[in-house]
């Protein structure tokens, strides 16, 4: 996403249909990946050399998914739009009815298919909470700043 912040809130706050959910739970989630990536950073130093490789995959890993979340934004916003233009096709006779309801199911099915690669490649996420590191630095440590 290109936008600043402030317009992509400004966008998030109007009553349309994208940005929503989707795309704040995966900026939520991009962010997060984000701020592993800057704390893997400040463990690169001679300090922390034995751990070199890992630091190297937590930066490596935890930048793919930024980019992965950043992507979904996109794809969510511009796939589910096609799914409400969807649902403000006719519905006055049955036969448009039935045309609406079929394009609704397609455009659904689309903005799933869209969304799914993207979901399917960000499943390194818990991946994360899963492995214990033991690296640590006092200077992004809570407990020693709190000292």
């Amino acid at each position: 996403m290109d936008d600043t912040i402030t317009a992509y809130l400004g966008r998030l706050a109007e009553r349309t249909a994208a940005p929503a959910g989707g795309a704040t739970a995966a900026m939520n989630a991009a962010q997060a990946a984000a701020l592993l990536a800057m704390t893997a950073r400040y463990c690169d130093g001679p300090m922390h050399a034995g751990h070199a490789e890992a630091i190297g995959k937590i930066i490596a890993e935890a930048d793919q998914l930024r980019h992965t979340c950043v992507a979904l934004m996109a794809a969510d916003g511009e796939s589910y739009t096609t799914v409400i233009a969807a649902y403000h096709l006719p519905k006055d006779t049955e036969e448009l009815r039935v045309t609406r309801a079929a394009a609704i199911g397609i455009q659904a099915s689309v903005w799933v298919t869209a969304t799914s690669g993207h979901r399917q490649n960000s499943s390194t996420a818990p991946s994360f909470a899963d492995r214990k590191w033991n690296i640590r630095n006092r200077r992004v440590s809570s407990q020693e700043t709190a000292k």
